[in-house]
Order: C-alpha cells, then structure tokens, then sequence
C-alpha cells in the first residue's frame, strides 16, 4: 500500500524533504519493531482526583465550547429573542392544579357542601393571581442565564475537584510521615471520602443540567423563530461540537464508573493482560476504523475540524509524512490507545518526531495511566532513534488522554515550534494539534545533538578576509535595507525581523545621530561593504534620567578580528563625550 503512495499527489515531495531533513524514510515507513507488556496496576500510584483529571479537563473545554457556540450561533437572532418573552416558572404545574380543584369544587357543589366548596374556590383565585402574576423576562435572557447557571456548576465541581485533591494530598502525606497517628489517618481518610461524594454530587448536577438544556432548548426557541429556523440553528450548533459531545458521553460514563464500584471491577478484568506498541501498517481495510477505538478526531465519522469536509483517518492512510503509534490489546484483539505523530522542523531546520496528541480508550487510559504513558513514550524514543532523530516533542494541549494532566504540567517546554516538513496533501493543510503551537518535551538525545552542532560548526569554517579602507559612516535612512540585511547575515536567520524593529527604534529614539555602519573593501574591488554596524538610541534609565542606549553591536564573521568593532564603540564614546560638552555649554549660557 505504501508504495503505491509513493507517488500520490504531494507524497514525492514530503519523503524528499525528509530525507533533505536527515530521515531515514524506509524506517519512519516501515519500522517493525513491536513493544510488549502487561497490565499491571501495582504500578499506579495516582490519586483519585488526578485519575480524574483527564475526562473531567475535557468535559470542562466542551461546556465552554457548546456555552460559545451557542452564544455565537444565537447573537444573529437576538433582536427576536429579546422581544419574545417567556415565563421564569412553569405555569403548566398551576393549570393543572387548578383543572384539579374546579373538579374538586364541581364535586363539592354537586354534594351541597358549600363550606368546602368556598374554601376551593378561594384556593382557585389564588391560584389564578399566581399565574397573572408569573415573571416574565426575554427568552434571550432566559437563554444566557440558564448557560451561566450551568457554567457556575461547572466551576462548582472543578472547585470541589480541588478540594478533594487538596484532602487526598494531606492524606499521603500522613501515611508518608514517621508513625502516624490512627485516629488522625481515620479523620483525614473521612474527610477525602466526604469530598469524593461532593464533587461526585455536584458531577451528577451538572450532567443533569446539561441535558435537560439540550432536551429543551429547541423547544424554548420553537415559538419566537418558528420551528424551520430553529431547527436550521440547532443543527448548526450541534454540528459544531458533534466532536467534543462524543468525547463528553464516554466521559460523562468514564466518570460515572470511577465514581463507582463498577470501576474496581473493570479494572480487575483488564489486570495482567497482555499487550503491544506497533505502528500501523496503513491498511486501510482496517486501519480506516482503528481510531472508533479510542472516540476522538482519527475516527471515521470524525473531520478534522469543525463545519469542514475532510477526514483526519483519510489524511493518514494518504500522507506518508503522517504516522499513528498504536497500542493493542492482545487478548481482545483490539487498539486502546492512538499516538497521531508527524515529523517536522523548527526555524533552524532542526527536525523533532512530533506527538500530535494521544487519545486512548479511557476504561485504560484512566486505570493505568502512568503504566501506557510510560511504555508508549520508551517505543517512540527507539523509534525516533532508528530514523535518525533526536527529539521528541508533544502537543501541549491538556485534551489528551496520555499522559495526565499532572504529568504534562511536569514536563520541560520545548524552546521551539514545528512546522510539518513537506508540507500536506490537501491545499488547505490539516488540523494538526502541535503544528506552530507550544510543545513540551518528551525526550531528547543531547549528546547526539551536540555532535551534530559541532560536525555542522566544523563545516562552516569561517574565512578571513582583509579589508582596506576601512572607515564609519554615520547611518542614514538609504542605509537602512544594508541594515536589515547585514543583521540577517550577521545573526544566521532569514526569518529575523528584529531588523525592522531595530529600524523603528532608531526612527524613534533620534538614533541617526549615534548610529554608524562600517564600511571597506575587499582586497581587489573597488566596491565598499559593509561588514558591521553600531546601533545606539536616546532612552531613559529606570530612574527617568536621559540616557543612550547601545542597542547593537554587531561585525560579519569574515572581518572579525581587526579591531573593526572597538573602532565603532571607540567613536561611538567620542560622539557621546563631544554632545556632553556641548550640552554642558548650553546648559551654562
């Protein structure tokens, strides 16, 4: 299949540029090296409000994403909905006690029991002042205030969330002390059971409310924008969080089942299993339905982004710059866990395996996570060794579900963004996660690094050139392009714009008068260069004082050595001392 794909739209230019990068291609395609282990809880040592983290992190990000779809989707139709009006109680409750009560005066009547009959009819007219009397807002308000009620209570069970984790973190430490006491392990053990029912209460709340809002919410618009319109709406609402809805209903059930015992004994089943970390084999009889595994963006009903036609799992059995990472389940015969990984550059051209993101089956990924997170991280680092790359790097995002949020929070950032190398087989690029965002840093070969620095460093053995009629030429703006340009050679990076800033400063900073370039030539031409500069600006110290601030000094590697630079610095301090004397004069008159 692989090889068909060889020559598949941008395919050829993806697998030149990367082995422009250093890959070694036939390893990234076909590596075969497959990880086993098994299941083993006894390496676990989570608590349970870290355990979790992740669908709870998750169902928090879609309560906000539906709240601002909603809210977005709504706005064009606010003038309509903010002059329809709707009732803040349900009046249907009291016109039912009331049909109940004409019933029971009817009867009374029919008994000759007039005492009785006066005291239902005095409870009627009650009643029917109630329903004058029922509040009324704007079906608009209504609508926001019943998101932000179910926004409080979202906020509610992430704060009761940290309660418990601030509980169960007094507890480990108590059991971690030198002889602790049993009545106080006893107290503190309540305390974080309390807390557990709490937030699993507040949970329950918030799951209910939800969907309630989404089992009403059309009928509450029905009459103010009649019911083709609504209908219109609620789909376009619906189709944008289709995604994270799937994510919501395994998580709302994966949450469901830590809360109970239900969990204990999943886990119990799943115990000493056994299991493996391969690469898939771009099949796409099968892997076209890997991803339905693990509910996330790599599943067939999935696109990769919202309101958009493309398909992520197409994107992967098409583009050969694109690899899925797989955990299986060797005894159900099934995928848990899918690492979506692509490889790409930074602005230095320095190549780095990204991790786009993990998503995994969360009956495994919230029993066992330090176990898999572990294992998958030791299969990608032999895997980026055996292409010939010496970093790994993850998509920062806390939607993942490997590893936890606490591990994530752990480890380094990396110093650097990617950019996929060859590009993609669409014009409009995919949805990658990691892509020009922040990453962190999974593994890095330093020593690797540090000798491939240093053999580059030893290619680029800089030659000296002798220059002749050397001389500082004060900075005008037609130097200003030399400027920019001089920089970018100066500092190795086409991609630098502090040039343009540097430009801007000395725009604003009066920096005409400080400034200088240096300028010779080469032995044999009779054309000058420039081989230096020295940027100074008028600025203020902390304190308010005026001052000038050297913003740069820089020399071309070729004219290093000449004294070329304390020449520029040397006048530069002549300058200032001149203006000094001069100012002081001024000042004196």
């Amino acid at each position: 299949m692989q090889g068909k794909l060889k020559g598949y739209e941008n395919n050829p230019e993806i697998l030149e540029e990367l082995e422009e990068a250093g890959i070694d291609i036939n390893q990234w395609l076909d590596y075969s090296e497959t990880q086993y282990f098994s299941l083993e809880s006894g390496k676990s040592t989570l608590a349970f409000s870290e355990t979790i983290s992740a669908p709870l992190n998750r169902i928090q990000e879609t309560i906000n994403s539906y709240a601002h779809t909603i809210k977005e989707v709504l706005k064009e139709y606010r003038p309509e909905l903010s002059e329809f009006k709707v009732s803040l109680e349900d009046a249907k409750e009291t016109e039912e006690k009331i049909t109940k009560m004409l019933e029971e005066l009817w009867k009374a009547e029919a008994e000759g029991n007039e005492k009785k009959a006066q005291g239902i009819e005095k409870g009627i007219i009650g009643l029917e002042k109630k329903l004058e009397n029922i509040k009324t807002v704007s079906l608009w308000d209504k609508l926001l205030g019943d998101i932000a009620a179910w926004q409080q209570l979202k906020n509610d069970v992430i704060k009761a969330q940290d309660n418990l984790m601030e509980n169960e973190n007094k507890l480990q430490e108590a059991l971690s002390g030198k002889l602790p006491s049993g009545k106080m392990i006893q107290e503190l053990k309540e305390k974080a059971n309390k807390a557990k029912e709490e937030m699993r209460e507040k949970f329950d709340l918030l799951d209910t409310r939800i969907e309630g809002f989404k089992d009403r919410v059309q009928g509450m618009i029905d009459p103010a924008l009649g019911a083709k319109r609504t209908e219109a709406l609620i789909q376009g609402i619906e189709l944008k969080v289709a995604e994270q809805f799937d994510h919501y209903k395994t998580d709302r059930t994966t949450i469901g089942n830590l809360f109970s015992e239900k969990s204990d004994k999943e886990k119990g089943k799943l115990e000493n299993q056994p299991m493996s970390i391969f690469v898939w084999a771009r099949n796409p009889d099968i892997d076209l339905y890997q991803g339905n595994y693990s509910p996330c963006c790599i599943s067939i009903e999935q696109t990769g982004r919202p309101n958009e036609p493309d398909s992520t799992i197409a994107d992967y059995n098409t583009d050969l710059g694109v690899q899925i990472v797989n955990i299986w389940n060797e005894t159900k015969n099934e995928p848990v866990t899918a690492a979506w990984c692509w490889l790409g550059q930074d602005k230095n051209k320095e190549p780095a395996f990204v991790v786009d993101n993990i998503e995994s089956n969360t009956l495994y990924s919230t029993n066992y996570p330090e176990q898999l997170t572990k294992e998958l991280f030791d299969y990608l680092e032999k895997y980026a060794k055996s292409i010939g790359v010496n970093k790994i790097v993850l998509g920062g995002k806390i939607n993942n579900d490997l590893p936890t949020v606490k591990q994530l929070f752990k480890m380094p950032n990396s110093k650097s963004t990617y950019k996929k190398i060859g590009g993609y087989n669409r014009e409009d690029g995919y949805y990658l996660e990691a892509e020009d965002d922040r990453v962190k840093l999974i593994w890095e070969d330093k020593k690797s690094k540090k000798e491939k620095i240093k053999k580059k460093e030893e290619k680029k053995e800089i030659i000296k050139i002798e220059y002749t009629d050397v001389h500082l030429k004060q900075i005008s703006k037609e130097d200003f392009n030399a400027l920019k340009r001089i920089e970018r050679v100066i500092y190795n990076d086409e991609n630098l714009i502090l040039g343009q800033a540097m430009v801007e400063d000395i725009k604003r900073g009066n920096g005409l008068q400080y400034s200088s370039i240096i300028r010779g030539k080469r032995k044999g031409s009779d054309k000058f260069e420039v081989m230096g500069y020295i940027v100074a600006v008028e600025d203020e110290t902390d304190e308010g004082d005026p001052s000038i601030y050297l913003e740069d000094i820089a020399v071309v590697a070729e004219a290093q050595g000449q004294g070329i630079g304390w020449k520029m610095m040397s006048e530069l301090i002549d300058k200032l001392k001149k203006k000094a004397e001069k100012d002081k004069e001024a000042n004196s008159i």
